[in-house]
């Protein structure tokens, strides 16, 4: 006979950090979806980079968190998922900090901006497949299979949320906002780390 199978139930004590992965699920992949979309805009329009230059300068983010995340596999199970979360997270920070310094001093190289996209690129990288690989070791098995499918939903709604959000007030300010928010939520995304590893 096979195995019956019973529903998931999440319990009292996990409920708590199930809302703190949903949450670190739906604010991160907008970092993600915010850099690919917007980053080009901003560079074109008030960064003065050519456009070639600038689709070039994406290409090398998309590159980066592309061999970032090719190159994590062969050293995440001597560090830990954990790890490398805050290290990639941490480097996205400078990379951001990189990204809106041409905006606090306009008379430096545009390149820093280049430099801050592949910076991006290279903490973003590990960072979702180190969260979901993680998942399991954070909730019970039941619990695990339901925060998957719950936190593939809120990488879902972040990456659609946050893009037109910016846009709308990109559009009615400046799409200077972009590295401050993108710090701003790389920031939430620590915190909200930070409680999950204590609580799980």
């Amino acid at each position: 006979d096979s195995e019956k199978y019973t529903p998931a139930v999440i319990n009292k004590t996990e409920r708590r950090p199930v809302r703190i992965q949903i949450a670190i699920y739906v604010v991160y992949t907008s970092c993600e979806f915010l850099v690919g979309l917007w980053a080009f805009s901003l560079l074109t329009t008030k960064r003065g980079v050519d456009p070639k230059a600038a689709g070039l300068w994406i290409s090398m983010y998309y590159g980066m968190l592309t061999f970032s995340r090719f190159c994590i596999g062969f050293i995440v199970d001597k560090t830990g998922n954990r790890l490398m979360i805050k290290m990639g997270l941490y480097v996205a920070m400078v990379g951001i900090i990189c990204l809106a310094l041409q905006f606090f001093f306009p008379g430096i190289t545009r390149y820093t901006a280049m430099i801050g996209l592949i910076m991006i690129g290279a903490g973003f990288g590990p960072l979702y497949p180190c969260m979901t690989h993680e998942t399991p070791k954070r909730f019970t098995k039941g619990t695990a299979r339901l925060v998957i499918g719950y936190q593939t939903g809120a990488a879902s709604l972040g990456g659609a949320v946050f893009p037109a959000l910016v846009g709308y007030i990109g559009a009615r300010t400046s799409l200077e906002i972009l590295p401050f928010l993108l710090g701003l939520l790389i920031t939430i995304t620590l915190i909200l780390t930070i409680k999950l590893d204590r609580c799980t």
